[in-house]
């Protein structure tokens, strides 16, 4: 019989309230355009497991999904009023020591692939740190993910994390209408202060959908868009739902499926108010049990 790997849960804590408020202000790196700025966040441990591979014992069914190794999850909240969260930026993030209380460096990583002392950039760290679903619906709160490919030491009480996220953050949302743009390929007169433009039209294969609209958008005019919407003349919504968003150097492509192709068309671009990048010196210090 063939074996397969499947993962086993050694322990599995929810952490019930492990509240840290730090001001998070910019440090002396230079990355693009943020500033200062008071931003309060608050970071809450809700869960811990620890994972270990039963490769070669013979199982031939999934024991418990999970990865192995060891996975720290956290939800981040903005605590100011007015201000939501964009996203988080793994290459632009640091994560500076991720270790449990016996002194064991959990990342697993190898040391070559460090781009500095303690810390990982670029892909390596999208693998360690990332965002697990999407935003709430206020926009105020995301799950992070912390995972390390090492297993906690036997008898270890806990674990820390230290890290410098890269967070995009706005004041709220604002809301521009466009009226009367001829829905065909080529520049749209009324956007031309965006540089957005119809890429194509073509069917769509969606059900409920009639055609796909591309549109290409500047990369930087992009990174400000919260949400796109087309209606018809009559200002009803036909957007079904954006289906593909390609980024490229300077430029990105966001295709769209519409219930209909109306002749003359309407957008409603929400726009994130004063976009803004700083930096969240994240502390974690996880218990194992309650």
């Amino acid at each position: 019989m063939k074996l397969r790997k499947w993962p086993i849960v050694l322990s599995l804590v929810i952490v019930v309230s492990l509240p840290l408020i730090i001001s998070a202000q910019n440090d002396d790196e230079d990355l693009g355009n943020e500033r200062a700025n008071p931003v309060l966040f608050e970071a809450e441990v809700v869960g811990l497991s620890v994972v270990k591979s039963t490769e070669g014992l013979g199982f031939d069914e999934v024991v418990v999904d999970g990865e192995v190794g060891t996975t720290v999850t956290a939800v981040l909240s903005v605590v100011n009023e007015g201000y939501q969260l964009i996203q988080l930026e793994p290459e632009n993030s640091k994560l500076l020591d991720f270790r449990d209380s016996g002194g064991k460096d959990l990342i697993g990583v190898k040391k070559n692939a460090a781009s500095e002392a303690g810390s990982m950039t670029g892909m390596l760290l999208k693998e360690v740190m990332r965002t697990k679903g999407g935003m709430s619906e206020d926009g105020r709160r995301m799950v992070l993910e912390f995972h390390g490919r090492e297993l906690s030491m036997k008898g270890a009480r806990g674990m820390k994390i230290t890290a410098l996220l890269s967070l995009k953050v706005a004041e709220g949302e604002r809301e521009e209408l466009f009226k009367g743009l001829p829905l065909k390929p080529g520049p749209i007169f009324d956007l031309n202060q965006y540089g957005i433009r119809v890429a194509s039209i073509r069917p769509a294969s969606l059900t409920g959908a009639d055609v796909v609209v591309a549109l290409t958008v500047p990369l930087d005019v992009s990174d400000e868009i919260a949400e796109i919407r087309f209606m018809n003349e009559a200002g009803e919504d036909i957007t079904v739902s954006r289906t593909a968003y390609t980024a490229l150097l300077d430029t990105t492509q966001q295709e769209f499926a519409l219930r209909e192709r109306p002749q003359i068309m309407e957008m409603r671009i929400t726009f994130y108010k004063n976009p803004m990048r700083i930096i969240y010196p994240l502390v974690l210090d996880v218990s194992v049990g309650l």
